[in-house]
């Protein structure tokens, strides 16, 4: 109980791709972490049978709380984060895989006032992302490509330390810094990005005005299956990101506002603040 971070971790279902998640936060982690993992209602006995076998394997200390309605995403994020018992929280999705050492990466960059997000590595499921890195390590959890993706993450050389975010999770903070913020706003889960923005839009952009640092760690690389990843939606998906590099992105930025969270952070000066950061770090 006495280590510094705890992971915070919803599951909504689908162990295919908790099974990937949960096995890399296990073998990649350099620093002992707690975990939260948060659990909606499910209908599938398989999720559940699974959901009993991580206590025994978690290495360090391992809370699981069943939510009796459902929350929601953001919801369930913010019950983790008031049952953390340490001062740093880092919360991790269900389709995403770590990277060795990715934990290390956040938290060296970690500081009061500053959210650190990690570097996505897209799987291009999903027919619009940002497009920051664009690889194909697998679309679906049975695809997944670990030694692919692996060496890949071995020689990485990213340009410079930290760079403005692109997306917030994996991200770093502390939990009263978080919880100064207002954590997330519940219920606001809209895909519109030019009216309402997603929480994780709308996070950033209250923490910016609050005067809190945000920056992306670019070694803390995690791979990201994306919500398009499911085998119904992937082949069809996976032939229409071939037009993306050829103007989808700005098409959809031209019907929908903002195509990701690096664009709009960027527009409101938050690379000026990230470069003066980088600059102060590194002399």
């Amino acid at each position: 109980m006495n280590n510094k971070a705890t992971i915070l971790f919803p599951f909504g279902g689908n162990f295919h791709f908790g099974e990937l998640a949960i096995d890399s936060l296990i073998r990649h982690s350099r620093e002992k972490l707690n975990l939260i993992f948060v659990v909606e209602p499910m209908a599938d006995q398989q999720d559940r049978d699974w959901v009993k076998t991580i206590p025994s394997r978690w290495p360090a200390h391992c809370e699981v709380i069943y939510n009796q309605n459902r929350c929601g995403y953001y919801g369930t994020i913010n019950k983790a984060a008031q049952r953390c018992s340490t001062p740093i929280g880092i919360i991790f999705t269900n389709d995403q895989v770590a990277s060795p050492g990715w934990d290390t990466e956040l938290l060296c960059w970690l500081s009061p006032n500053r959210f650190v997000t990690g570097r996505l590595v897209e799987s291009g499921a999903s027919l619009i992302a940002d497009g920051t890195i664009w690889r194909r390590f697998g679309y679906t959890p049975d695809e997944f490509k670990e030694e692919a993706f692996l060496k890949f993450c071995q020689n990485f050389k990213p340009a410079l330390p930290l760079d403005v975010p692109r997306h917030y999770i994996p991200m770093a903070f502390y939990l009263d810094d978080f919880k100064r913020i207002g954590m997330f706003i519940e219920g606001k889960d809209s895909m519109n990005v030019s009216g309402a923005y997603r929480e994780d839009f709308n996070f950033f952009i209250r923490s910016f005005e609050a005067d809190f640092e945000l920056v992306e760690a670019q070694k803390a690389l995690t791979y990201h299956f994306q919500h398009g990843s499911k085998r119904k939606k992937a082949l069809f998906r996976r032939y229409l990101n071939w037009i993306y590099p050829l103007g989808l992105k700005h098409l959809h930025r031209w019907l929908n506002g903002y195509v990701s969270l690096y664009d709009r952070l960027t527009e409101i000066g938050v690379k000026t603040r990230v470069e003066e950061i980088c600059s102060k770090l590194n002399s």
